[in-house]
């Protein structure tokens, strides 16, 4: 992904709004649950999982999403 701060802003807003941006359903929220649910774990027990395009992690009964940047996939620059 190629884009700007306040783009990406947007684009994180819509991520925590399950798919809705501006009083709209852009991304259909089914989809979204997909996204942010996980698609690969390296082992039960490491309590860290994939979804699509984030690290899923569990902390005190909250799920965590998170992206650092620079997985192989992805770069910061």
């Amino acid at each position: 992904m190629l884009t700007t701060v306040n783009e990406f802003s947007n684009f994180m807003i819509m991520q925590l709004r399950r798919g809705r941006f501006n009083g709209k359903q852009i991304v259909d929220n089914a989809l979204m649950a997909e996204m942010q649910s996980v698609q690969f774990t390296h082992h039960p027990k490491l309590h860290t999982a994939s979804g699509y395009g984030f690290m899923i992690e569990e902390y005190s009964g909250t799920k965590l999403l998170s992206h650092g940047g620079g997985y192989p996939i992805f770069s910061p620059f």
